[in-house]
């Protein structure tokens, strides 16, 4: 029996013909939970246990489900067809009438399956006046099952709440095709016509069959659900240009109902069976399904297209992986989470706290880095135990850093670590000291579009990740974008990997929205008239970044500057710093040209005047006069 031309059969109005049967002399069924919103039955006598159909029992094989017998084999067949559950009790084993409720402390069951189980307290059963009769949509009891003496059946079909059976489920360890069911879906306006598309079946075999009372609990209907459409937001979502009359048309083949609000948007009325529809863009992938992805038309698009080379922190990537290929280093990637045993020692707790996830995977994987010097460190010690004699390494990368709110800012990162080998080989390298790392943490800030100071400071707190008066820092990432700290790092955290060894290293670290790339130079031709050159040395405040007074010339000029006259170069030539006053000097070589004719000191003195009455004016830098 195909079950497409089976379902045919049932009534036109299957709750109306359930409702007109007779009722029960007294009440058969009681509700007494919320967790059961529905609950309806036949009471059917005249019933002969045989085998089903030959059509239901081929259904029910290539579905993967053994034939039992006609009554079981239809509440099976029905379930697979309409998607409810249904159940069966042998009549003649309820004692008085039902009741639909929790379990109470200690009720105990042996299952369909043959395993005896006690409830959880949020258990919803099916009891008579005696004893429980079973797990309510999940399976019922080997006792009330049905046998081959079963001469009258009271025929469930019911609907509970999904989440209380996906817990029950859980607990007791019990699944069935039943629970699997009410655990997603089950629309219970389908409720009467599933029950009648069993009783229909069961006719089939017991023709003489009379339903002695329907009783009815609850309400199987629902509200309707509608959502407001818009045509113009489904053609945006599909990406191309669809008629309504086709939009209609699909929609309503579909099951849904559309009232019109406005030209092109309308108030959808969505079926019970499609709770997975609530959004426009569910309308959209409900309209291509059904208008057919083959039908789409071809679109090339166009656009301009952003590249990996318009990024800053690319660049700087590439330009730092070429600093220190080129000093002897090999680059390597380490994993941006870490053990939190590594930072305990030598982080403040809330830091550690802040870094750390709420649900690691595992203990090696504890902890955001915080910086890229451990994992180095780890990665050239593993080198070394598999016998690659590795000293030099680096990565560039993301850690995690912790403002003084103790928020997490996510920064770009590069260091290296350098560890000599104790052993003599033919080749060896060429020793690596503090200074060859200042210079080469130099070039690393100098790529990043910041003028690294003369000196590093080692007045300045550093990180506990460095040995105390052997390490130095420049910058200061929460107000100036960036950071650096170079020197041998501490022992006690280096003991871990390197019982001996001494570890020079360095890590600079920005904001990622601080990196500012200079401009590379190009070649400009010699000018063909004479140029004038005049030098200007500013006070500025210790944190400013000598390009940000550059950028400020610069700019002061083109205002001042009128044709013929013209603003070369402006470039810096010596850095000073004042550590008495707690400030430095920036000094400038300012270079003026003249697009025509040979440009005059009479014509420049003018314009350098004005641009230091202008700085003097904004009052942020001073004029060095020498004091």
């Amino acid at each position: 029996m195909d079950a497409s031309i089976a379902s045919q059969n049932l009534s036109s109005d299957p709750h109306a013909f359930l409702r007109s049967q007779p009722k029960p002399s007294k009440s058969f069924v009681t509700v007494e939970t919320s967790l059961c919103d529905y609950y309806s039955g036949c009471f059917i006598e005249n019933i002969a246990i045989r085998p089903s159909p030959e059509g239901v029992q081929k259904f029910l094989k290539s579905s993967g489900i053994r034939p039992i017998n006609n009554v079981v084999d239809i509440t099976n067949f029905v379930l697979l067809e309409q998607g409810q559950p249904l159940h069966a009790f042998d009549a003649d084993r309820i004692k008085g009438s039902l009741c639909v409720r929790t379990a109470r402390e200690g009720e105990r069951l042996k299952t369909l399956d043959g395993i005896e189980r006690t409830f959880p307290s949020e258990a919803v059963v099916v009891a008579d006046e005696e004893k429980v009769l079973s797990l309510a949509g999940i399976m019922g009891g080997e006792e009330s099952g049905i046998s081959a003496r079963t001469s009258k059946i009271f025929i469930e079909c019911a609907h509970f709440d999904a989440d209380n059976i996906r817990i029950v489920s859980q607990k007791t360890n019990l699944s069935s095709d039943s629970s699997y069911r009410f655990e997603r879906f089950v629309d219970k306006t389908r409720a009467p016509s599933a029950l009648v598309r069993a009783i229909e079946l069961l006719r089939e075999t017991c023709p003489n069959l009379k339903i002695t009372f329907f009783t009815e609990s609850g309400s199987c209907a629902v509200l309707t659900r509608t959502v407001r459409v818009r045509l113009e937001k489904i053609r945006c979502l599909i990406g191309f240009e669809v008629e309504e009359k086709t939009f209609c048309d699909a929609l309503e083949a579909l099951g849904f109902r559309l009232k019109t609000v406005e030209s092109g948007v309308w108030e959808v009325a969505v079926p019970s069976f499609r709770p997975d529809v609530t959004l426009e863009a569910d309308f959209a992938e409900e309209f291509i399904r059904f208008f057919g992805t083959d039908r789409i038309p071809s679109n090339v698009p166009g656009g301009i297209a952003c590249e990996l080379t318009d990024a800053p922190e690319y660049t700087l990537r590439l330009k730092h992986a070429e600093i220190l290929s080129n000093a002897g280093f090999y680059e390597c990637y380490t994993d941006s989470l870490s053990p939190r045993a590594w930072y305990d020692d030598f982080l403040p707790k809330e830091q550690v706290s802040a870094l750390t996830l709420e649900k690691p995977l595992s203990e090696e994987h504890a902890c955001l880095r915080f910086s890229l010097i451990p994992g180095l460190l780890n990665a050239l010690s593993e080198n070394r135990n598999r016998g690659n004699r590795t000293e030099r390494l680096f990565e560039t990368g993301r850690i995690f850093k912790v403002n003084a709110q103790g928020q997490l800012c996510e920064c770009f990162a590069t260091a290296f670590v350098v560890c000599p080998l104790r052993e003599r080989t033919w080749k060896a390298c060429e020793d690596f000291d503090f200074y060859r790392t200042q210079a080469l943490i130099k070039s690393l800030i100098a790529a990043g579009g910041q003028m690294p100071s003369a000196v590093l400071s080692t007045e300045k707190e550093v990180s506990p990740l460095w040995q105390d008066g052997y390490g130095g820092t420049v910058g200061r990432w929460e107000q100036r974008g960036f950071e650096a700290n170079l020197g041998y790092l501490n022992l006690n955290f280096t003991q871990r990997w390197f019982k001996e060894e001494a570890v020079l290293a360095a890590e600079c670290f920005w904001l990622p929205e601080r990196i500012r790339i200079p401009s590379s130079k190009s070649f400009q031709p010699y000018a063909e008239t004479p140029t004038v050159t005049k030098d200007l040395a500013l006070w500025v405040p210790k944190e400013t970044v000598c390009e940000t007074v550059r950028q400020t010339l610069v700019k002061l000029l083109k205002k001042l500057t009128k044709h013929p006259v013209e603003v070369r170069d402006v470039c810096v030539f010596d850095v000073f710093e004042d550590l008495k006053n707690d400030r430095k000097s920036f000094a400038f070589t300012l270079t003026f040209g003249a697009s025509t004719g040979t440009l005059k000191d009479e014509q420049v003195r003018p314009i350098f005047e004005g641009l230091q009455q202008q700085i003097e004016k904004q009052g942020a830098y001073r004029v060095r006069d020498g004091s």
